[in-house]
């Protein structure tokens, strides 16, 4: 086990930092303070310009974008496609479940892959595998078939729900951090809502095979652009643990929340130090090091260790009903809505998708905004020191009762004949809203607890972020069950009680925040020790 952690305690609770440093600044105001601290390397991402990290994030939001277009490309052509290829709509479902299930636990193997060669060609590995897919969808005519295109595919789509936030906290630091993450669950729900509002009207205009051949195109088009403007992220700084010294005999409260605390103001990046070539940069692959097969091992078994923390699987459970509803609204929508009372046609299903996209873009980039500055704001008021928790009380306030109404409203205005508006904007628009508030914090939460997590030996040459690997496994398992579930659930019980259940389930989601508000921060003090590298095992 690693000893260099002596500096800290096992009491100090992980995501506790010092965001405000009134010491360092003049009466009255306060020295903003750079968490993660980073080195004065030039080539450190955190040290990018401001043009170079949002043309890093523009490549992480292309690619999400169009590999989450082509998930979600098959939702408002279901009757076209189940017709041509004679798979029944409950078996394209169950299949995409399959797939749900290999997002969650694919990048088991793709992430420590990562830290070893690096996360660009994962991507450009993903991309290219994606478009192949998209191709193959156009000649599908079985339902083994069918299952096979949506295995590979949930191979090739695990980095967009493992790799693209770790990417994002490469690149920003944590007060900065909740704006971007917010653009990126943008991208993720925004191609998944255009693709099947493009797919309805290029469907309508030649057939459900247009839909797949754009997705093709859109998808190696992201490849070029990545395969130019994409640079690695992957970084190794010193250790704060290393450069701080041990037995600080300070009265302070919060002598350990900042071992290595770096102001703003007084961060200082090296103009001589020797930086990377631009081929470099742009290499195709890092080359693995002596310790690779360490690296890889520590990859795999760290998320199982993660699994351990209930922080992890508050996270997991609030993620994957954010997926569940999203899926769920996915599921049901063209059935709905191509039936009494409302017969839409194909591009009118289509259309309907422009309320969950218009509703969704700006919520959650104004929702991400406010979070980064509610988080100074508690900073200020508690002495510099930020607490993960100080955000979910924003997401208690915005999903507790708006949630459940919404997921009402997927269901009682067909039951009941009401005006489509209801079931468009209230249903559809309303329930991806709030949903992707709910994916959003529980994001936002699990990096802001762990996002200075570095493995069980600092000796490692690079660091992955485990928990959003454990985060996934139950995540989309959950999602995979939920998948099987949809039309048993509304078959068996009728739209408006499935409404009125669905509601209830959010309800008591929403209300699982209470018990982090109040004993958040005292789970993050007890697994301070297997955070650490105390309680684990190392590989």
């Amino acid at each position: 086990m690693a000893t260099n952690d002596s500096a800290r305690p096992v009491d100090f609770a992980p995501g506790t930092v010092r965001l405000l440093d009134f010491d360092a600044a003049t009466p009255g105001d306060a020295e903003l303070v750079l968490v993660p601290a980073p080195s004065s390397h030039p080539d450190d991402p955190l040290n990018w310009s401001a043009p170079r990290k949002w043309l890093s994030l523009a490549c992480v939001v292309l690619y999400t974008f169009s590999s989450g277009a082509l998930t979600a490309a098959l939702y408002s052509i279901y009757p076209d496609y189940s017709a041509a290829t004679g798979i029944d709509i409950p078996t394209l479902n169950q299949a995409v479940g399959v797939m749900f299930l290999l997002v969650g636990f694919g990048p088991m193997l793709t992430t420590p892959l990562s830290n070893i060669i690096g996360k660009r060609p994962i991507y450009l590995g993903s991309l290219l595998l994606s478009g192949s897919i998209s191709i193959w969808s156009v000649f599908i005519k079985s339902t083994p078939q069918w299952y096979g295109r949506c295995v590979f595919l949930g191979i090739a789509g695990g980095p967009v729900f493992a790799t693209t936030e770790v990417s994002v906290s490469d690149v920003f630091f944590a007060h900065e951090r909740a704006l971007p993450m917010g653009i990126y669950i943008i991208a993720l729900y925004l191609g998944a809502l255009a693709a099947p509002l493009i797919g309805a009207y290029l469907a309508a205009a030649w057939d459900y095979r247009a839909v797949f051949y754009f997705c093709a195109i859109l998808i190696y088009g992201t490849l070029a652009f990545c395969f130019v403007f994409m640079e690695e992220t992957n970084y190794v700084r010193p250790s704060p643990l290393e450069t701080s010294p041990a037995g600080d005999d300070s009265d302070d409260d919060h002598k350990h929340v900042d071992p290595h605390k770096i102001a703003a103001s007084s961060h200082v990046v090296q103009v001589d130090a020797k930086r990377k070539s631009f081929v470099k940069r742009m290499a195709l692959f890092e080359r693995p090091g002596p310790q690779a097969w360490k690296i890889f091992k520590v990859g795999i078994l760290q998320p199982i260790a993660f699994l351990r923390l209930p922080i992890v699987w508050w996270c997991a459970v609030m993620y994957a009903f954010g997926q569940v509803w999203f899926n769920l609204m996915n599921a049901l929508t063209a059935s709905i809505l191509m039936a009494p009372p409302y017969n839409f046609s194909v591009k009118q299903v289509g259309l309907s998708y422009l309320s969950p996209m218009v509703l969704t873009i700006p919520s959650v980039i104004i929702y991400g905004y406010i979070n980064d500055k509610w988080a100074l704001w508690m900073a200020r008021r508690r002495g510099g020191i930020s607490e993960p928790e100080d955000k979910l009380s924003l997401l208690l306030l915005s999903t507790a009762i708006p949630l459940p109404v919404s997921l009402l409203m997927l269901g009682l205005p067909p039951t009941y004949g009401w005006h489509w508006a209801a079931y468009v904007v209230g249903g559809m628009g309303l329930s991806v809203l709030f949903g992707s508030l709910l994916t959003a914090s529980s994001i936002y939460y699990l990096f802001d607890c762990y996002h200075t997590f570095r493995p069980y030996s600092y000796d490692l040459p690079t660091s992955d972020s485990p928990q959003i690997l454990a985060l996934l496994m139950p995540t989309m398992a959950i999602a995979f069950g939920f998948n099987y579930a949809v039309s048993p659930w509304t078959a068996g019980i009728g739209l408006r009680n499935f409404g009125i259940s669905a509601a209830f389930v959010a309800f008591a989601c929403a209300f699982l925040t209470l018990p982090m508000l109040r004993w958040g921060k005292a789970l993050r003090i007890r697994d301070a020790a297997m955070y650490y590298g105390e309680g684990g095992s190392k590989a």
